[in-house]
């Protein structure tokens, strides 16, 4: 923050107060509305400087991309009401969101790790589709949406344990070709979600030779159920028989 000693007039002190503002750390709801409106986010309400539009992507520069990208959909493009106009700048913010995202996994690559790449990253996520929009959010309350990463990335990872998991299971009874969670996946979970649930003799003695668990067997059903195919035990008539025989 800012001080001052002695006299100062008042031009020295709105000054130093206008130079104080940048030590204001803005909520992510607050600095999402912003990048959008760079006409009126500038100091005192004025047009935004570069510096000012690139100063909060570096209010949270893990998060704020984050608000971009599920929000710029949303946005109202103030300066054309042309639909084919509006999808063309659209297209464009997407581009730029996206060569965000390739920046962003360079910058935290155990390889590279190259952090002096941070500008550019807000230049693409934050600054430049800020700027090619220029609109509002909805209002309200619910104007904003929190990113839907967070949640799409804890199932991800939820997953990704779940089927390392089988494939330490399967190792042995497919002789390693389960081995690879990747392979388990696309040649392995679709036909053993079949073959457990057909009649229930065969589908135990299925597991039992494939050392598959009943834990296992849930988490096999919940890969192979997408929107358009639901959970085969769903059909299943004696699911309750078969949970209390295995």
């Amino acid at each position: 923050m800012w001080c001052s000693s002695g006299l100062i007039d008042s031009e020295g002190l709105k000054a130093d107060a206008l130079g104080a503002r940048k030590d204001l750390h803005l909520n992510a709801f607050d600095v999402i509305r912003k990048v959008f409106a760079p006409d009126i986010s500038g100091s005192q309400g004025s047009v935004a400087t570069f510096n000012e539009s690139l100063d909060l992507f570096f209010q949270d520069y893990n998060l704020i991309p984050l608000f971009v990208e599920e929000n710029y959909l949303n946005v109202r493009v103030h300066n054309t009401h042309d639909d084919k106009k509006i999808l063309q700048l659209m297209s464009q913010a997407a581009s730029d969101i996206a060569t965000a995202d390739i920046i962003s996994s360079t910058i935290r690559s155990s390889r590279t790790g190259s952090w002096s790449l941070l500008p550019v990253q807000g230049v693409f996520s934050t600054v430049s589709p800020g700027r090619t929009l220029r609109g509002s959010l909805p209002g309200g309350p619910g104007g904003v949406s929190f990113p839907s990463w967070f949640g799409k990335n804890s199932t991800q990872s939820r997953i990704n344990r779940t089927t390392s998991e089988l494939a330490a299971h399967l190792r042995l009874a497919t002789h390693c070709g389960s081995s690879n969670p990747l392979t388990l996946l696309l040649d392995y979970a679709t036909p053993i979600s079949e073959l457990i649930t057909r009649d229930i003799d065969s589908a135990i003695q299925f597991l039992i030779n494939y050392q598959i668990t009943r834990e296992d067997v849930d988490s096999i059903m919940e890969l192979t159920t997408w929107p358009n195919r639901p959970n085969r035990m769903l059909s299943v008539d004696s699911k309750v028989s078969y949970q209390h025989t295995y």
